[in-house]
């Protein structure tokens, strides 16, 4: 189980606030013209609460990578900086392919992931991880990621068949008439030992997620 520094690992720094995820540059790939000045920058949702826990998930393109933070917060509605359970981790070089056929504006895209990592933020939780020997390690540290291919990530999570060359296949819509615009990403893919990515061009929903708007 490999581990290393949030903050050392370059692409995956990460300043939380209480209402947003900001993700630091990236530095591979590049971005087709076409529809660079429309999807580069950061774009985070509000609060999301599901039950008695809620999260925050942000990314941000830049010079072609795309890098995925979502962070969990355990016991509150409200996303508080202070409740901040773990954070979700990916990252990867982005290909815009073309328009969706099912989806009117919406947009192909393929995700090369070359990281997909967690981040235990409280002493709850990386004594959860390390009490499971989750991905085959009983020494997570919190404040350091800890990759998760080819493993079951914390809330049973399977990644069992995702590695560093895999491609997550899927489609995103940028709404230009509304102020301020919006973005949404596909419907979930559910999949054997890929839980939420789409593993091959024939797995792209056809739908978005009805629930969850990004914004700059």
């Amino acid at each position: 189980m490999n581990k290393v520094n949030v903050l050392g690992l370059g692409i995956l720094a990460v300043a939380l606030s209480s209402c947003q995820v900001k993700v630091a540059p990236a530095e591979v790939g590049s971005v087709a013209p076409a529809v660079e000045a429309s999807i580069e920058g950061i774009w985070s949702t509000d609060c999301i609460v599901n039950g008695n826990d809620s999260s925050i998930n942000s990314f941000q393109v830049e010079n072609g990578t795309l890098t995925w933070a979502s962070s969990q917060y355990k016991n509150t509605n409200v996303c508080g900086q202070a409740s901040l359970s773990h954070t979700f981790m990916k990252s990867g070089t982005l290909t815009i392919t073309g328009g969706s056929s099912t989806i009117s504006g919406g947009k192909n895209y393929e995700l090369r992931l070359n990281v997909l990592a967690v981040v235990p933020n409280s002493a709850d939780f990386t004594a959860m991880l390390n009490a499971g020997n989750v991905c085959g390690s009983n020494t997570w540290v919190s404040g350091q990621a800890g990759f998760v291919f080819g493993c079951v990530e914390p809330g049973a999570i399977d990644f069992s068949q995702v590695n560093p060359t895999t491609t997550q296949y899927g489609v995103f819509d940028i709404e230009s008439a509304a102020t301020p615009n919006y973005m949404q990403f596909e419907s979930a893919c559910a999949i054997a030992g890929y839980e939420g990515i789409c593993p091959t061009a024939n797995d792209r929903p056809a739908t978005l997620d009805g629930t969850v708007y990004f914004r700059r």
